[in-house]
């Protein structure tokens, strides 16, 4: 099975795509695209933001999502989903919004998973900080973060857990902790957007029928 993916940034693609696995009980091969890689795709414009609300992102969300519509039809491919963080704003809200523009944009038979960590992806990556000292490399441990969800700043917070275990804040450090991270820990610490994130995969993922 396959899933295409649209991610914020480079630094949210290998992370997330480990953690849709984690929560996937079968194989499935992901192609994960960031907005920017987006951007590169040139679709038809026939007005389909005609009764779109004059808010950026909203609009950037409704165009990404269209030419995630797009791959999907070269690609044969039934699932897509799409990241975005809620940073400041409500998580319950972004997540809704964003089910409300596959309404808009995709065709019924597509299977779509939003992706809303809140505020970002490194809450869910604070989570467990056992993933997290595993990484070090100074026999130096970090303690536990506070509620990762309520973190304004996960980033910072997250970038001097690892500076302090001697570890590069990049992406190949964030797909190791996603690799080593405990799942059932995640949902314990971040039940509102992960708990969400877990529960939508577990009816967007599902074994194909044999013809």
């Amino acid at each position: 099975m396959k899933i295409i993916v649209c991610c914020e940034g480079s630094t949210d693609a290998s992370p997330l795509t480990v953690l849709i696995k984690k929560c996937s009980h079968i194989d499935i091969e992901i192609d994960c695209r960031t907005r920017e890689d987006l951007r590169k795709i040139k679709v038809l414009n026939t007005g389909f933001l005609r009764n779109i609300t004059k808010k950026n992102d909203q609009i950037t969300r409704v165009l990404s999502i269209r030419k995630l519509n797009y791959l999907v039809i070269t690609s044969e491919c039934r699932h897509v989903a799409f990241h975005q963080d809620s940073d400041n704003q409500e998580f319950r809200k972004i997540y809704n919004d964003i089910h409300n523009d596959f309404n808009k944009v995709l065709p019924p038979e597509t299977k779509c998973l939003a992706i809303v960590p809140k505020k970002m992806t490194e809450s869910w990556l604070l989570a467990d900080v056992k993933a997290i000292n595993s990484l070090g490399n100074k026999g130096k441990l970090v303690d536990q973060s506070p509620n990762p969800e309520d973190l304004s700043d996960a980033k910072t917070y997250l970038r001097r857990n690892l500076e302090e275990i001697g570890a590069e804040s990049n992406s190949a450090t964030y797909t190791k902790i996603a690799e080593n991270i405990n799942i059932t820990v995640l949902k314990t610490r971040c039940p509102e957007s992960f708990g969400q994130f877990y529960t939508d995969m577990q009816t967007f993922i599902t074994q194909e029928p044999s013809p």
